[in-house]
């Protein structure tokens, strides 16, 4: 297995715990910035032929079962973040149509609650 190849794999390997990492506290936006990174060494490992016949087991042994158990995790925790993104607006939508609903007095001020309305407000 080539030097670049494995340097290439292990960039990707460190890259993927620093996303995990971020997305574990769901930091969205460190885990957005990523993204070029990703891609970049994605495109890299694309012009690699992993089928090459002198790539040595035992090295690509530890490196696969990393980036499996990486690629594993970050599958689950990108899951989540979709899953708490869309919870999140619900929220935002359901909010905004409460506050449609609102009834308004003759001289045009809202009836009922007046002041902003929050967000973590059950409503």
């Amino acid at each position: 297995m080539s030097s670049v190849l494995i340097e290439t794999l292990t960039r990707f390997g460190d890259l993927m715990e620093r996303e995990n990492a971020a997305l574990r506290t769901m930091d969205l936006n460190r885990a957005a910035r990523l993204l070029a990174e990703k891609r970049e060494l994605a495109t890299a490992m694309s012009t690699f032929n992993l089928d090459d016949a002198s790539a040595s087991a035992i090295v690509a042994r530890p490196l696969a079962d990393r980036l499996r158990t990486l690629l594993q995790e970050n599958t689950a925790l990108l899951e989540r973040a979709m899953v708490a993104q869309s919870k999140l607006l619900e929220i935002v939508t359901g909010a905004i149509e409460s506050a449609g609903r609102s009834s308004y007095t003759a001289a045009g001020r809202l009836a009922g609650k007046t002041g902003p309305i929050s967000l973590l407000e059950r409503v």
